[in-house]
C-alpha cells in the first residue's frame, strides 16, 4: 500500500507544472497530415489503479497494452495517408511516452521519451521530431524518431539558458517544400528559448536503404516460427530478436533473397522486437509470441 501511495503521489506532483515554465511547441506548421476515421483509440480502466488502451482499425483491435498499476493511455493519432500514421501512448508507472508508427495493421515502436508534456513534428513519411520535458525540474528532451534509423536524442539538457542550434540528417524528402529547419520554442520565466534543428536530407536514392522496407515478416502473433520473405534485390542484412527489456535473444545473418523460417518456439510468450540491420539503416518490428 505504501508503494502504491508513493507512485500516485509522484504522478500528482509531477503534473503540477510551475507557471514560469511552458512548452510553446514547434514553430512551423506540418504539411501532409490528413484526417483518418478508420483508426480510433479506446482507453479503459483496469481495476482501481490501472488503465489500458485498444487501438482499432476498421473495428478490429490491432494493438493493446494495459497494466493494473499505473497503466497505459492512448494519447494521439496523426496520419499521413489512409493507412500510415503515428501513435502516441503515455505510460503512467514509468512516466514515459511511447511513439509508434502504424502501417496498415502493423504497429512498430519508434522510441520513447521521458516526460509529461510533449509536442511532435512529422517531417516526412519516415521521420518525426519529438520534444518532451520533465518539469520540475526543467529537463528538456528532443529526439529524432524514424523507422529507418535508431532513435537519436539531439537535445538533452537541464541548462535552459540560451538559444541552441543542432544538426541532423533526415531520411526522405520533407513533406513541406524547401523545409531546412525546425524551431522548437520553450518559455522559461520571462524568456522564450528557441531550439533550432538544421538538417540535411538523404533522399533514399542509394541502394540498400529502401530494401529493408520490402522485407515481410509474418505471422504476428506467432507460436513457433516466423516467416521472413526477402526481395530479390536485397543486400546482406542481420536479424536480431530482442525481448521487451532489450536483451538480445537471437541473431542471424541473411545473405540470400527468398523465404526462410526463424524458430522462436524456445522463447517465452510475450512481446519481442525484430530488428533488421544492414549496417546503413535498420527497421524494427514489434512481435507477439503466444
Amino acid at each position: 500500500m505504501r508503494k502504491l501511495l508513493i507512485i500516485l503521489l509522484f504522478q500528482c506532483v509531477a503534473y503540477l507544472n510551475p507557471v514560469n515554465s511552458q512548452s510553446l511547441g514547434f514553430e512551423q506548421s506540418e504539411c501532409g497530415i490528413i484526417s483518418n476515421t478508420s483508426y480510433y483509440i479506446d482507453n479503459y480502466q483496469v481495476g482501481f489503479h490501472g488503465s489500458g488502451y485498444r487501438l482499432y482499425h476498421n473495428g478490429n483491435i490491432i494493438a493493446e497494452e494495459y497494466a493494473s498499476l499505473g497503466g497505459y493511455n492512448g494519447e494521439e493519432l496523426r496520419f499521413i495517408d489512409d493507412t500510415t500514421g503515428f501513435f502516441i501512448v503515455r505510460v503512467y508507472y514509468t512516466s514515459n511516452i511511447l511513439v509508434y508508427k502504424i502501417i496498415n495493421d502493423e504497429v512498430i515502436i519508434l522510441g520513447y521519451s521521458p516526460g509529461f508534456d510533449y509536442d511532435f513534428f512529422v517531417a516526412n513519411r519516415h521521420t518525426l521530431y519529438f520534444a518532451s520535458n520533465i518539469n520540475p525540474p526543467n529537463i528538456l528532451y528532443i529526439s529524432r524518431l524514424s523507422d529507418l534509423l535508431p532513435q537519436k536524442y539531439i537535445v538533452y539538457t537541464n541548462l535552459l539558458v540560451s538559444d541552441t542550434t543542432v544538426f541532423d540528417t533526415i531520411m526522405g524528402v520533407p513533406f513541406c517544400p524547401d523545409l531546412k529547419e525546425i524551431n522548437y520554442r520553450y518559455k522559461i520565466t520571462n524568456d522564450t528559448l528557441i531550439y533550432t534543428i538544421l538538417f540535411s536530407v538523404d533522399t533514399l536514392q542509394n541502394t540498400g536503404k529502401q530494401n529493408l522496407l520490402d522485407i515481410t515478416i509474418f505471422p504476428n502473433p506467432c507460436k513457433e516460427f516466423i516467416k521472413i520473405k526477402t526481395p530479390q534485390n536485397i543486400n546482406p542484412y542481420s536479424i536480431h530478436v530482442l525481448d521487451n527489456s532489450g536483451m538480445l535473444r537471437k541473431s542471424i545473418l541473411i545473405s540470400h533473397p527468398g523465404e526462410m523460417d526463424l524458430y522462436i518456439g524456445d522463447l517465452d510468450n510475450g512481446i519481442y522486437f525484430i530488428v533488421l540491420d544492414n549496417t546503413k539503416t535498420n527497421r524494427v518490428y514489434k512481435l507477439i509470441k503466444i
